[in-house]
């Protein structure tokens, strides 16, 4: 009796794998880009959120005033907060870094977003109650952040920060609109 062995794939096998695959990559790649785009975004909004927080319990713990501010290289203040911030205590309370003033974090490397606040300028200071104080004027307890990528307006989201200093991430503006990207 002579069997013969058959090894490997047929041609029509062969065409069946590629055109599944080929489903697979179209439906899959569209949806792991939104994905890691989202990502990034809540990352990004976590640092943010994150560094308000520590310059708010700075502030309480040191019972000073601490600035954070907009800034490319984490050492002077600048006016586009989509570069990054940094964080420090303000012993002259003149919002920028200057002279043996302690910086308690500097973030530079966020990814492809637009920052653009309202309400706030390219700095804002906790004091040592917890209350938020924006451009010097210590009535201006609130503000926000609206925190924008390549998709636009509707994956847009804010960071507000409410009369009592306490910054949250949000899909709505202060006042309940949606927010919008410049």
């Amino acid at each position: 009796m002579n069997m013969k062995r058959n090894h490997g794939f047929t041609l029509a096998e062969l065409m069946v794998t590629l055109a599944v695959f080929s489903i697979l990559v179209t439906v899959g790649v569209p949806s792991f880009n939104q994905t890691l785009l989202n990502n990034r975004q809540v990352s990004s909004l976590n640092i943010l959120v994150g560094s308000m927080q520590l310059a708010r319990s700075e502030a309480i713990a040191r019972n000073r005033r601490v600035t954070v501010c907009a800034s490319s290289d984490g050492a002077t203040c600048a006016a586009d907060w989509s570069n990054g911030w940094v964080v420090f205590v303000d012993a002259n309370a003149d919002g920028q870094v200057n002279g043996a003033e302690v910086v308690l974090r500097s973030v530079n490397d966020i990814a492809n977003l637009d920052i653009a606040p309202a309400g706030i300028a390219n700095n804002f200071m906790y004091r040592p109650n917890g209350r938020m104080m924006t451009n010097n004027n210590i009535r201006t307890n609130t503000g926000q952040f609206t925190v924008c990528d390549i998709r636009g307006s509707d994956y847009a989201r804010s960071i507000v920060v409410d009369s009592s200093g306490r910054p949250r991430a949000s899909k709505y503006n202060l006042d309940g609109s949606a927010p919008v990207c410049p």
